[in-house]
């Protein structure tokens, strides 16, 4: 899933102008981008870029961080159950599961991305 292209400013004046009359098409155009995006972006439910940095998609978006993944990991090689501890670290046990693969990135890996991709604008 994609960055959303516009802010909350830029939805509400599109949908305000669009009820004034212009048309897709034309804000299309003015934005740079094709009609179908435009078209997701007046509907109701468009997630905007402000939202989105707010609240990021929960597939991108773990819970634990690298200092929680290292004490969840010693403690299930300790023997302890990953629920028990997961129910202690206060999050779901399916992401307590996740956490203790390869490969699982953390809340700490997630920032260091968007830094990277928020330089790159």
């Amino acid at each position: 899933m994609s960055k959303p292209r516009f802010t909350t400013d830029e939805v509400r004046s599109m949908r305000e102008r669009v009820s004034t009359g212009a048309t897709k098409a034309q804000l299309a155009r003015e934005y740079g981008v094709a009609y179908a995006t435009m078209s997701r972006a007046l509907r109701d439910g468009y997630r905007t870029r402000d939202e989105w940095e707010r609240h990021p998609p929960v597939g991108a978006s773990p819970v634990l961080t690298r200092d929680q993944v290292t004490e969840l990991l010693r403690r299930q090689a300790d023997g302890e159950p990953i629920r028990q501890i997961a129910e202690e670290l206060g999050v779901d046990r399916r992401r307590a599961y996740a956490a203790t693969h390869e490969g699982y990135r953390t809340t700490d890996d997630l920032a260091e991305a968007r830094a990277l991709y928020y330089a790159k604008d």
